[in-house]
C-alpha cells in the first residue's frame, strides 16, 4: 500500500492508520491495524466518493458491503481479530507502531 501511495511505510502508518483492539475477556486485548477515520466517521481513504486505495485495499475493506447486517459486520471483525491475535502479527504491529513513532 505504501508503494501504491508513494509514501514511506512509517509515514503511512502515522498518517493513515490507527492501532485498534478487540478484547476477548475484558482483560486482555488483541491489537489490529485499521484505517483511520475522519471526524465524520468516513475512512481516510474515502476521497471524492471513491476508495483511493481500491486496487490495494485491505481484506476487511474488500469484504465490506454497506448492506451487511450489524451481526455480519461484528462476525467479520471477530474473525479478523482472531487472525491478528497470534504472537507473530502482534509482534509485527508493535514494530510498525515503533517505526511510526519515529
Amino acid at each position: 500500500m505504501a508503494a501504491f501511495l508513494a509514501v514511506m511505510p512509517p509515514a503511512l502508518l502515522r498518517q493513515k492508520f490507527v492501532v485498534a483492539y478487540f478484547t476477548k475477556d475484558g482483560r486482555s486485548a488483541d491489537y489490529v491495524l485499521a484505517p483511520a477515520v475522519r471526524k465524520s466517521g468516513a475512512c481516510v481513504f474515502y476521497v471524492n466518493d471513491a476508495c483511493a486505495i481500491h486496487e490495494v485495499k485491505p481484506y476487511e475493506c474488500r469484504r465490506f458491503l454497506h448492506s451487511d447486517s450489524q451481526h455480519t459486520v461484528e462476525a467479520r471483525h471477530a474473525m479478523i481479530a482472531e487472525r491478528w491475535s497470534h504472537e507473530r502479527p502482534q509482534a509485527q504491529i508493535r514494530v510498525w507502531a515503533m517505526e511510526a513513532e519515529g
